[in-house]
């Protein structure tokens, strides 16, 4: 009886690790073909920067811009007002 349980056990323990893998092994095909038809849209694109190119409008937008020393004394006094507020009600996160 036993023997007979753990057989079927492992029966089912095999079947569905095999069931877990082949889904996998379909789910990264799929995304791969489909960054393959779509790589406009797809988020693993990377820009070209093979070319050095200073009137390319589009290389400066996609990286961001370092912040100006007034933006970020406005950071500094908002994070501290909200650590003020938040510690006198005890809710600091």
């Amino acid at each position: 009886m036993i023997p007979d349980l753990l057989f079927k056990a492992v029966d089912v323990l095999i079947v569905g690790i095999s069931v877990v893998f082949l889904f996998l092994i379909v789910l990264t095909a799929l995304t791969k073909t489909l960054v393959a038809l779509f790589p406009a849209q797809s988020s693993h694109t990377q820009p070209n920067r093979t070319h050095n190119n200073s009137n390319a409008p589009h290389d400066n937008e996609s990286l961001p811009q370092p912040l100006t020393n007034a933006q970020q004394a406005a950071i500094a006094v908002a994070v501290h007002r909200y650590r003020e507020q938040h510690q006198q009600e005890g809710k600091l996160l």
